[in-house]
């Protein structure tokens, strides 16, 4: 710009180099600070929302184990009224009532994990949790898929594990039991059908002769089931009806066997301990009321074989 110049003159060169080279246009810092402003106030929100999201997501959690654990408390009871008191009654009231102590003392729980032996009894703790939760699951996906195999036809026996009666009348699991080998046994009439149980408390007659009445009032001719009437185990089922189908087919001879989906992998297991050729034959777990007890009762059993080695 030349000396001598007017202001008006000068004032029109600047007014161009600023419409040329925008970077000697004047900052307005009020505008600029308006992204800054946004941006962290969208920070704060993103924040907020994930954090209400986390919040909802163990509010669920929790009321979805309330939940759970007032069920198995219900179902726990109506077994200890209605049932046989057992294993099998006393782990889902155990597991139910365990929840809500959990709940009843949390603060204290919490106080308790935050010292340092307490961190090591939680760890430990959900180790052992993980490792029992995650068991589980795969031993109830395993017997899903075991139940949901169809036999082979003309098998040469038809083995029916026994189940309680009460008195002389079938409970519902050992009903199912026989109305699955029932149903086998008239499409495949060559089949031999053997009866295995003993007679156990609360029970009038051995399991194995009321299962014979069954079938046999149900069109089985008597000549077709073998009666195995000293067993008071799955192991002594299979075992003692091993011995009477060898005695009666010989060497070779396969088998179905015929028990309620929550037994099939201990009965498949316990069978090939034996060396079988079998196959499952899986009946309804009925009432549907007792599937907790079932297969809580199930999963101990199974736990204890394969700690005291007889798997």
């Amino acid at each position: 710009m030349k000396t001598g110049e007017s202001p008006e003159k000068r004032g029109e060169v600047i007014k161009e180099y600023r419409y040329i080279e925008p970077r000697f246009a004047p900052v307005n810092k009020r505008k600029s600070a308006k992204p800054l402003l946004a941006s962290a106030g969208s920070d704060i929100s993103k924040k907020l929302y994930r954090r209400k999201k986390s919040h909802i997501a163990v509010m669920s959690l929790r009321i979805a184990l309330l939940v759970f654990a007032l069920l198995l408390t219900i179902d726990g009871v109506a077994c200890l009224i209605y049932v046989t008191f057992g294993l099998g009654t006393v782990l889902p009231l155990a597991l139910g009532l365990g929840i809500f102590a959990y709940f009843i003392l949390e603060g204290q729980i919490a106080k308790f994990l935050r010292t340092r032996f307490g961190r090591v009894i939680g760890v430990i703790v959900g180790i052992l949790a993980s490792i029992g939760l995650a068991s589980f699951i795969a031993f109830v996906s395993v017997t899903l898929i075991q139940s949901a195999q169809a036999p082979d036809t003309n098998r040469d026996a038809i083995l029916v594990l026994g189940g309680s009666l009460h008195g002389e009348e079938l409970s519902p699991p050992l009903r199912a039991r026989l109305e699955v080998a029932l149903k086998y046994a008239q499409d495949n009439p060559s089949s031999l059908l053997v009866v295995s149980g003993g007679q156990g408390p609360g029970e009038d007659i051995p399991e194995a002769q009321a299962m014979a009445r069954y079938l046999t009032e149900h069109g089985i001719s008597e000549d077709r089931i073998i009666q195995e009437d000293s067993s008071k185990s799955t192991e002594e089922n299979i075992s003692f009806s091993k011995t009477l189908l060898d005695g009666t087919l010989g060497e070779g001879w396969n088998t179905v066997i015929a028990t309620n989906r929550f037994h099939i992998f201990r009965a498949l297991k316990t069978a090939k301990k034996f060396e079988l050729d079998v196959q499952p034959l899986a009946a309804p777990s009925r009432p549907f009321y007792l599937l907790p007890n079932n297969y809580f009762r199930e999963y101990a059993a199974i736990i204890y074989y394969f700690v005291t080695g007889k798997y």
